[in-house]
């Protein structure tokens, strides 16, 4: 597994990730330190542990927040009938049957 360093705030941290996620937790990073300049601009607190845990908070606010919405979306989207369903994953069905018959054919043919 690769280390990153990422900073967060003015602290740098080294981390451990998985091959690739390298710019992502950088990225992320950059998004944390971005909310605690956000926080640091109208808060009390010029601590940098305060401001990682009010931005924290905030951040996982936001993110319950997003998900209650999310599932109210869910439980109001409109149901399709059975039948719209069992006759899309026919149709599915039969367009892969399809696509492997074109290619058992084509083998034949060589």
């Amino acid at each position: 597994m690769p280390n990153v360093d990422i900073t967060i705030g003015k602290r740098t941290f080294q981390l451990s990730c998985e091959e690739g996620q390298e710019p992502r937790l950088k990225m992320l990073a950059g998004h944390i330190t971005d909310r605690i300049k956000e926080i640091a601009a109208f808060a009390d607190s010029s601590n940098e542990t305060v401001l990682l845990a009010m931005a924290s908070l905030m951040m996982q606010d936001e993110l319950l927040e997003a998900e209650k919405q999310g599932a109210k979306k869910a439980a109001t989207a409109p149901v399709p009938p059975t039948e719209d369903v069992n006759a899309a994953v026919a149709d599915a069905i039969n367009t892969v049957a399809e696509y492997i018959e074109n290619i058992t054919a084509r083998f034949e043919k060589r």
